[in-house]
């Protein structure tokens, strides 16, 4: 069995991140369902009493994330073949939105998230976020105009109000160039 260290394993970092802020009953997102890892894990988080709304472009990710909810007994949830983009006509106020930027593993690597309607859709999280709240971004650059998405996101979020906002980076020092990226934005609590 692989070693996995706390401050390599960025996956580890980032569930214990939301762990420590999504309580039994809120609200939360994953806005790039993919294989449906993430919203498994924000719908045990949850409990039955919270609400679990996911999106992805790809019908096979939505099928594929539903069915892991089934099996796993979870039933409070939505998810929605749309592109995230789309977040603030679904929903007013969550308290984590996770992204996993790339493509769906398994899947065409010719469909991939874009910089265009991730930008968008994160400055609609920004916007719909509780206090405190997070949202969760994790960078796979490795495909076509996955550095494109990362500059455009990483422009943004630099921007943000310091006083409102925290913006964390983790990454890989001595990774390979494409190595993933976790970045962080947490809306400061009241």
């Amino acid at each position: 069995m692989k070693e996995q260290s706390i401050f390599t394993n960025l996956n580890f970092m980032n569930k214990k991140m939301i762990e420590n802020l999504v309580k039994n009953g809120d609200t939360v997102v994953d806005a790039t369902l993919g294989n449906g890892h993430d919203a498994l894990f924000l719908g045990k988080l949850i409990g039955p009493e919270g609400k679990l709304l996911g999106f992805d472009i790809q019908n096979l990710a939505v099928k594929k994330s539903s069915k892991r909810m089934k099996d796993e007994g979870i039933s409070n949830y939505s998810f929605i073949n749309e592109s995230h983009d789309k977040i603030d006509q679904y929903i007013d106020e969550a308290s984590a939105i996770v992204f996993n930027l790339g493509y769906l593993p398994g899947a065409s690597r010719e469909i991939t998230t874009r910089g265009t309607t991730t930008l968008e859709a994160i400055k609609k999280s920004v916007k719909i976020l509780k206090k405190p709240g997070l949202i969760s971004i994790m960078f796979y650059t490795g495909h076509p105009g996955g550095t494109e998405e990362m500059d455009m996101v990483l422009s943004y979020v630099k921007e943000l109000d310091k006083k409102e906002f925290d913006v964390l980076e983790f990454k890989h020092i001595n990774g390979i160039k494409t190595a993933p990226f976790l970045l962080i934005i947490y809306k400061k609590g009241e």
